[in-house]
């Protein structure tokens, strides 16, 4: 009778929340509701079982307007959406100065630059966690090999395209 138990607790044990389920509209980190802006916007593709790929655009400087838009491999584990910032991926990455993208033979050193700032995370895990915030939004928890990192955490608002919301100051 117990494995009947045991088996059945199983079966109505719920899994964690897939922190991903409402990639398909934006995530806005930082927002500031007021102006729709975010000091970084990011969406999530599913490429396959179970793994996506992580566009996202990240504010650099506010003035002028510094972005860096990555492309980076992610998945979900244990409720947290984990993945590796690579050298390569920064490397490969668009940057825009005002809106504009910075041609690659200008752009090389201001990613040297980035991944020299980025070098702490570079090549280490990074999985970020959500709990529920005020007003809607979301706190973001970041771990960094397992390690968290409270000086990390941010609010986050899930957004859609429609709603207008950009990378700004």
């Amino acid at each position: 009778m117990s494995i009947l138990m045991l088996v059945l607790a199983i079966a109505g044990a719920e899994t964690p929340p897939d922190p991903i389920a409402p990639a398909k509209v934006g995530m806005c980190h930082a927002p500031d509701d007021a102006k729709k802006t975010c000091r970084s916007l990011a969406s999530y593709e599913p490429v396959g079982h179970g793994s996506y790929i992580n566009e996202a655009t990240i504010r650099i400087a506010p003035d002028p307007l510094v972005t860096l838009r990555t492309s980076t491999p992610v998945y979900v584990a244990n409720g947290a959406i984990c993945g590796t910032l690579t050298d390569a991926q920064i490397a490969t990455a668009k940057l825009f100065l005002s809106g504009k993208e910075v041609p690659d033979g200008r752009a090389g050193a201001i990613r040297v630059e980035i991944g020299g700032a980025m070098a702490a995370f570079i090549g280490k895990e990074i999985c970020t966690s959500y709990s529920p915030g005020e007003n809607g939004q979301l706190i973001a928890n970041a771990a960094v090999s397992g390690v968290a990192h409270p000086e990390l955490q941010q609010t986050v608002r899930w957004v859609s395209p429609a709603d207008g919301y950009k990378v700004a100051p």
